[in-house]
């Protein structure tokens, strides 16, 4: 069981709708990561995502925390966790 982003899909829907390509790199800077740090978020690859980039991925795709990132008990690997960090 893990937890599954849908981050990629959302960024290709928003592109669909858009009409355009959005890349990486757009949404990367839009919400303060690295290109780097939003492909592996996309690709499943990080062991965690810290509270405030996923508020603002949310902010930026308009959905909530349900519409990014999924529970799978059926998918094996590692678990994803969220990280908060202190104000």
């Amino acid at each position: 069981m893990r937890i599954v982003t849908k981050a990629l899909k959302l960024r290709l829907e928003r592109g669909q709708k858009e009409g355009r390509v959005v890349t990486q790199q757009e949404v990367a800077e839009t919400i303060g990561i690295t290109r780097s740090a939003l492909r592996r978020i996309e690709r499943g690859e990080t062991q965690g995502i810290d509270f405030d980039t996923l508020a603002k991925l949310c902010d930026y795709y308009e959905v909530t925390v349900g519409e990014v990132l999924e529970y799978d008990p059926q998918t094996t690997g590692h678990s994803a966790s969220l990280h908060c960090q202190p104000d």
